[in-house]
């Protein structure tokens, strides 16, 4: 996800080779999405409706 990579070295001068290292830098927000997502694409089980909920939510705040 290059566009949480790509923010964290925009706002810190960070740049981050893993997504671990990222996970440390960002805000508990936008760290459960990203945990959600690691979540999802190694095919984990997930609530549904709370992940879409989290992620509207998320958007939301975003834009």
């Amino acid at each position: 996800m290059p566009h949480f990579t790509q923010h964290k070295r925009l706002l810190t001068g960070t740049f981050c080779l893993t997504k671990q290292e990222l996970l440390c830098l960002l805000d508990e927000t936008d760290r459960e999405i990203m945990e959600l997502s690691m979540q999802i694409c190694s095919n984990g089980t997930y609530d549904f409706d709370q992940a879409f909920g989290k992620l509207f939510a998320w958007c939301q705040k975003t834009m």
